[in-house]
Parts: C-alpha cells; structure tokens; sequence
C-alpha cells in the first residue's frame, strides 16, 4: 500500500468511525424475537460492507465482545439481503457458514428461536452420512471446519503453480463446495489462524462474493494470526504473507517501530472491521482471583516435581539447541520434535500438579518414576499414605471373614459408611451424626468434622476373587482418595454462595477430564444435583437438552464443563457464577468460558472466579496471558518478540 492508498484508507477510515449507523428498518413480520437496536446497526453495517468495496472484498469482521448476539445479527442480514440477491440474475442466492462442531448446532437454535418458519432454509451439511442437499432445496448451507478440510484433501487440485488451491472432484463424488456462493461466513474465525493447515488452505479456497470472519479473538497467541482471516477476506494489499510479514509481523517485534506499526494496522481494519463491547443493558461481569495454598503434602509433591522438571527440561533445551544451531534439526525433525514434545509435557505435568497431583502419579510411568528424585511410593504415600493403610485394613478385614461391627452400636452390619477420616460406622449411626449436628459433625474416634459418608460395599462386593491382584486393588483405592485442596475450595466457595442465595448456579470448568471426575465426585457427596458436558456428550440432541435442562431446571444447580468443548457454542445464562479450575495459555478461552453464562438473555450480575495455586507455575500462567492480552488489543500496549523456549524458562522460573 502506497502513501497515497494509506491517506485514501485512512481518510475513509475516519469517516466510517464517525459515522453512527442507524438501525436498520427491517421486516418484523419474518422475526419471532426482538431484534434490538445494537444488533439492527450491526446489520446495517454488514448490508454497507455487501455494497461497498475498498481495500477488501464484501464483507468484513465481525469482532463484537462475545454473547452480544452475533449469531443473530447474521440471520438478520442473510434474511434482509437474500430478496435484493434473488433479483439479480445468474447471481448464487446460497451461503455458506462455516463453524467448529461445537457451535454448529447454536446456528440451527438461534434460526429455530428467532426465525418465522420458512424464513430461511437452512441445511446442515455433517455427519458420516451427510449427502448433497438438492440445489435450490436451501438458501444457507451450514457445515464445519472439518468437513471441509476432510473434502478439500479429496478434491482438490493444484494451480499452474502446483499448489493446491483449487475445489475440484470428479462427477460421482461432487463437493457441495465447489459452487459460488453468495456469501461465506466463517463463525470462530480463529480456527483458520495457522496458514500453513489444510483448514486454512480450504476455507481460503472456497468461491464466494461477499466474505465474513467472525471472532472476537482473531489474535489467539502472536500477530501472526492475524494474517490468516485477511488472507480469507482478500483484503488488499495485506493478503500474501510477504506484504502482511513486512508491514507489520517485523514491525511490532521492534521496540522503535512498534507503536507505528500497530496504529497502521487500527486504521487499516478500522473501515472493514465492526467491534463493540456489550451493551450497557447487561448485569455486570466480575473478574476474580480465587487463589488456594497447597496443603503441606501437595507443597511437598508439587516442589520435587518443580525441581525434577526444571532438570528435566534444562537437558532438553540443550538437546533441541543442538540439533537446531547445528543444522540438524533439520535432518532430525523427529528428535527435535520429541524434545519439544517432552518440554511441553513436563510443562503440562507441572499444571496439573496444581489441580490434583494423582493425575500425575496416574500418568507418570515406572521410567518416570525411576528418574525422580523420590520413589513414586514416598511421593504417593506423602499424599494418601493415611486413607490409603485405612483403606487397605478395612478390605482385608473383610475379606478374611471378619465381623463388621460398628464402633458405637456394636451391631453388625452388611454395609458400612467409610467417613473421610477413614473410620467407618454403620450408615444408620453415621446418618444421625450428621443428622444431629447443629454445627459441624465429627468422628466420635478421632473429632475429626465429617461433612458426608460413602458406602463401601459396591467397592468389595463381587471381588474376593481379585482383590489378591495389585492393579485391582490399585483401582479399588483410588475411589477413596481425598480431593485436592484447589477442588476442595472450589466446592466449598460454592456451598458458601449457596447459603447466601439457594438460586445461585455454577458453571465449573477444567481442561482435564480427570479433575472434572474428581469435581463430581465431590457434587454427589453433598447431594448437588449437576450436568456434564464433555467429550463424550456429541449427540446435538443431549446437548440442547443440557442446555435447556441447567437454564430451567432449578433443581440442577452446577453445569460441570470441560474447557476445551464448551467454552464454544452453548447458551447457559442460567448460571450466575463461573469457576476456571485451571488457566488456560490464553485468556481468551477463559473469556469464552464466562461468556457462557454473561450473555443477552442473563439478568443477574455474574462473577468469574480464577482458581489460582499460589507460588506456582499457575502465576506464571497469568503473567503469560496478560502479555498475549495485549497483542490481542490492538487499541493499546505492544509486545516485544519472545520465542516459545523463552516462554517455557519464564514459566519454570522458581
């Protein structure tokens, strides 16, 4: 781009600024809902970027704060154009928007919800037994990232360049990709943020008038990703990675020209780009550290594996220093990658150390354990050495045919009620401790509080047999374990904000499923009735059913959720508090997470709580993020260049 295109860009920049964009008048009567005047202006501005050209293709950004209703906002505009569309002749009336699986199935809600019936003819395009829809059966075809990498790799075909760029697939095995559209849309924009995928590739590939990225994050880690969404956007001069590398990849990484650099890029997007905060008219949202000390165990558990892993890691660098300054990392990518692969998974034990160390007893094999510092069983007996002997007496008493007599009725008993002190009553005599109480219960042996019981029949019944093999025994124990101290306060914050107000709901998020198991565990404890959505839940129906299950159900108090899949997609305004049991590298996913519950449709304030492990790897896990927060916000601060081995020293950094 020239002095003379900047000064046009910029001139046309400033304009739009300052133009406030009335909302637009649309056709009530095609709408159930109410469209508000935030979303009307935003349709305004997208049916302005469809008719206006300049330094991109039609279309644009859609960058709005998250749970503003940007799904909407994008019907709307589909509905209102696809009449002035269809008079145009030979010219596609179809769109196609892209989304992750997580989030494809909120598109089909939000028609459903919002929509008059046959207003729009959506088709949703996934599954293994997808087929072609018929053409001129619908007017949106809707489909995922993975579909279209999946069909791209069958297709394609190469350039003169010999690149694959090209859509193509023989006549029994045609692509509903191929075709013009209309429009293309792709929702969480930021999946396409590495150029060098084949998701990129594809996407990119796609033929369409009018293009839209829509994300509120399209910078997830470095400027870099940047590049990908106006690679899709064709937005010129900065869709080939030699111009967008030159103007501002080099320019942010220097400390003299970085504070130019990022006010050329503010106005180079200024004009195609549509990004507000939420409307005034929602509850507020609260950010809080929740911080937690580790018990004098996990202190223990925690610092040997620092140490272990900092030695650990310091060999590894040397070994992937080597092979990258000598020139073979490139003949030894597989060495070099695996190096990489160890870093990053000592990185990962560290963490979960944090939530509950027997997940990295669990995962930690004998040749792990043989390099430590400590034998697994010092390290392992530090932390359960008290339930696990109880345990262990308690099963071989039974199995040896010994009475099962209670300590305070002497009656004996076909169950018993192991508390978590590791004595055990029978239930009748363990109900009425806790039933009498009017403070804390306590053991009658040890005084120790005693907030609940477990029956510890369904854990022998049936085993006398395997009991005597030591893996059996092994997953007899684990049932048994204490929770962590970091799931315990959680669980106990929660309790807390529920004596205060009996409505009050959760959503509790983790990265692990591990931790997720161990967090309803401790839910079924103290009769809290909850949901889960994780991996496991891929029906689209089980999903909305959760969905409107938590938002309505006031019996169901806890929504339990794994970061990594419904941080995306789904709709839980129900909950008024949020708790991040582990940080992610980005607070963006974070941000994704609390947008779940503080969205339009939520009437109550909503709080997110941080779960922060004090003088642990998890502070650095802050710091990290607070550094990408302010590359993601381009309006202010700069970051410096850090490679991700100086990354991975900051975070080991005692």
């Amino acid at each position: 781009m020239n002095d003379e295109q900047l000064h046009q860009s910029t001139s046309y920049a400033q304009q739009l600024a300052h133009y406030e964009f009335e909302p637009h008048a649309i056709d009530e009567r095609k709408y159930i809902a109410n469209i508000s005047d935030s979303q009307r202006r935003g349709v305004a501005f997208m049916i302005y970027r469809e008719t206006h050209r300049q330094w991109c293709q039609l279309g644009g950004i859609i960058s709005d704060s998250l749970g503003t209703g940007k799904t909407l906002q994008t019907l709307v505009t589909i509905v209102e154009q696809l009449y002035s569309v269809r008079q145009q002749r030979n010219h596609s009336e179809i769109t196609l928007i892209i989304a992750p699986s997580v989030v494809l199935y909120e598109w089909l809600s939000q028609a459903k919800k919002h929509l008059q019936p046959e207003t729009l003819r959506i088709v949703a395009y996934h599954g293994a037994d997808r087929k072609k829809p018929a053409n001129g059966s619908f007017d949106v075809l809707l489909t995922t990232y993975g579909i279209v990498q999946r069909e791209f790799s069958e297709h394609r075909r190469p350039n003169g360049n010999g690149h694959f760029t090209h859509w193509h697939a023989p006549d029994d095995q045609e692509s509903p990709f191929e075709i013009l559209f209309d429009r293309v849309i792709i929702d969480e924009a930021h999946n396409i943020r590495n150029r060098n995928t084949t998701t990129h590739k594809a996407v990119c590939a796609i033929n369409a008038e009018k293009h839209w990225a829509i994300s509120a994050t399209l910078i997830y880690n470095r400027i870099d990703d940047l590049y990908a969404s106006l690679h899709f956007l064709e937005a010129e001069p900065y869709c080939t990675w030699p111009e967008f590398n030159s103007a501002f990849v080099v320019g942010v990484h220097d400390s003299h020209l970085v504070n130019t650099t990022l006010e050329k890029l503010r106005q180079f997007l200024l004009p195609i780009q549509i990004r507000r905060p939420k409307p005034d008219t929602l509850p507020p949202l609260y950010d809080v550290r929740l911080s937690v000390d580790l018990n004098e165990d996990e202190r223990f558990f925690y610092d040997t594996l620092l140490s272990y892993t900092q030695d650990t890691v310091s060999r590894l660098f040397r070994v992937h220093r080597w092979l990258r300054n000598t020139g073979w990392a490139r003949a030894h990518t597989n060495l070099a990658l695996r190096a990489r692969h160890c870093i990053l998974s000592s990185v990962m034990r560290l963490r979960q150390a944090c939530v509950n160390p027997q997940m990295v007893i669990d995962a930690f094999n004998k040749s792990h354990w043989n390099t430590m510092p400590l034998p697994p069983s010092e390290l392992s007996g530090r932390l359960w050495e008290g339930a696990s002997i109880r345990l262990r007496t308690i099963l071989d008493e039974r199995l040896a045919g010994k009475d099962n007599e209670c300590g305070i009725c002497y009656d004996e008993q076909a169950t018993d009620a192991l508390i978590p002190c590791g004595h055990t009553l029978c239930p009748t005599c363990a109900e009425t401790i806790l039933a009498l109480s009017n403070v804390a219960a306590r053991c009658p042996f040890c005084k120790q509080v005693v907030e609940t019981h477990r029956p510890i029949t369904e854990a022998i019944e049936n085993r006398t047999a395997a009991v005597s093999d030591d893996d059996e025994v092994m997953s007899i124990e684990r049932t048994w374990e204490p929770n962590s101290t970091k799931i315990k306060a959680v669980i106990d914050h929660f309790q807390n904000a529920l004596r205060n107000d009996p409505t009050t709901k959760c959503l509790i998020f983790s990265q692990w499923r591990y931790s997720l198991d161990c967090i309803c565990r401790c839910l079924r404890e103290i009769n809290i009735n909850y949901l889960r959505i994780d991996g496991t839940v891929v029906s689209k129906k089980k999903r909305i059913d959760f969905q409107e299950r938590f938002n309505s159900d006031a019996s169901i108090q806890v929504m339990v959720c794994s970061l990594n899949c419904s941080s995306e997609g789904i709709n839980l305004q129900g909950a008024n508090l949020v708790y991040i049991v582990d940080p992610w590298w980005t607070d963006t996913r974070e941000e994704q997470a609390g947008n779940r519950a503080h969205r339009i449709g939520q009437t109550r304030p909503v709080t997110i709580y941080h779960v922060i492990t004090n003088n642990t790897i998890e502070e650095r896990v802050l710091s990290m993020q607070a550094r990408k927060r302010e590359l993601m916000d381009v309006t202010n601060g700069t970051r410096d260049s850090v490679s991700w081995d100086e990354e991975v020293v900051h975070l080991l950094d005692s």
